[in-house]
């Protein structure tokens, strides 16, 4: 009963749930009856008791009795399909969605999704995307694995369509970051736009190898269809291999060739390529693709370090551009001039302070893998690194 789960228990009661209870191995767990904060947009329990009375907690080993008996259990991240009693309540035929796939059953058919995952950058590359499109007056949603989780992106809608105080102003896009947790169950989820950033040695003690880590990320694809359109890098063989096997059929981009995102950094430039769907590709008219030719970003204005920064920056404006939002403003000229505000999330390259020896103090201490302090291979002069040898994590 993390962020995700209470989420998801205010969205379910917001839908109007019969009962909803809270489960937690943890026995010191806060119960949801005692959150105050589950009310929040909803009726208060003291002015209606027969809502209050539909929420409940369980502390301790999950019984599987209670689990035979939901009409629906939602995941969170942090419980994996492989616990033997959710594995015996899904063998059994219990219906079982992440709380990602949960949130996305609840959001307005045709809302405008980019989905980013990835062994490390994911968090950047959703933040830039998020202020792009929010530099360009699209009002955006960014969260899931990142920050905010999606169930309350979903119950601002729910509780808005029920006449009770939603946003300010609507939802018109959203930038979900996913993680390989929540692609076990993906449900229905379908991005408009999605990008596996890159696959490296994580997560194992859950996935088991590489190919099941990596085939939990290409689940990402499942369902997605012409025009959609997913990325992947262009020099991994087994990720092109398991998104081929997800099941989907978007139209496919590269990191590192086009159609997709090549970044120079000499130039401190990229260039972009939008793909054409494969009837278009069939017929030979390009004219059906939104951007048929290379466009060339200029990301000398960026003032977020490291090279890593540079393809971050260029990844976040393919996907925004793969939206669809053209009559929105989301073009080219848009996307440049969001450049110069991309800040990334904290901890992440943050320069902290130039000393009177002009050494530069960076706070990256979200680097945790030896794969995510490859952006400092392009910084002149000493590094100072803290690593932990045995783990393998830097």
């Amino acid at each position: 009963l993390g962020a995700s789960g209470r989420a998801a228990a205010r969205l379910a009661l917001a839908r109007g749930a019969a009962a909803v209870i809270g489960l937690d191995r943890r026995t010191d767990a806060k119960a949801l009856e005692d959150d105050p904060s589950i009310w929040d947009g909803l009726p208060e329990p003291t002015s209606a008791p027969s809502l209050a009375s539909r929420l409940s907690t369980h502390l301790g080993p999950h019984p599987l009795p209670l689990l035979l008996s939901a009409a629906l259990v939602v995941l969170s991240p942090g419980v994996p399909v492989s616990e033997p009693t959710i594995a015996q309540a899904i063998s059994q035929g219990v219906p079982m969605l992440s709380e990602l796939a949960f949130a996305y059953d609840c959001l307005p058919a045709g809302l405008p999704i980019a989905a980013v995952t990835g062994t490390n950058g994911k968090s950047t590359v959703a933040t830039f995307a998020g202020q792009i499109l929010e530099s360009i007056g699209i009002h955006t949603f960014v969260g899931g694995n990142l920050g905010t989780p999606l169930s309350l992106a979903a119950l601002d809608f729910v509780t808005s369509q029920h006449g009770r105080a939603g946003s300010s102003k609507p939802i018109q896009a959203a930038v979900v970051e996913v993680s390989s947790y929540q692609m076990e169950l993906p449900g229905r989820f379908r991005p408009k736009a999605a990008v596996i950033l890159n696959l490296t040695p994580d997560h194992l003690e859950r996935h088991g190898s590489m190919a099941s880590y990596g085939a939990a990320k290409c689940r990402l694809f499942a369902r997605m269809e012409e025009p959609d359109i997913a990325v992947i890098p262009s020099d991994d063989p087994l990720l092109e291999r398991l998104a081929g096997e997800a099941g989907g059929h978007p139209s496919m981009a590269w990191l590192g060739r086009l159609p997709g995102c090549c970044v120079d950094h000499a130039e401190r430039s990229a260039l972009l390529q939008l793909p054409c769907s494969r009837s278009d590709a069939s017929s030979g008219d390009a004219g059906g693709c939104a951007f048929p030719a290379p466009l060339t970003l200029d990301l000398s204005p960026l003032g977020a370090v490291g090279r890593h920064n540079a393809e971050n920056a260029a990844v976040a404006a393919l996907l925004c551009l793969a939206l669809g939002l053209e009559g929105s403003g989301v073009s080219l000229e848009g996307v440049q001039s969001a450049v110069k505000v991309l800040r990334p999330p904290p901890h992440r390259m943050e320069l902290v302070v130039v000393d009177d020896q002009d050494r530069s103090w960076i706070n990256d201490s979200k680097a945790t893998q030896r794969g995510s302090i490859n952006g400092w291979d392009s910084r002149a002069g000493r590094g100072i690194y803290g690593c932990d040898s045995i783990r393998g994590d830097c």
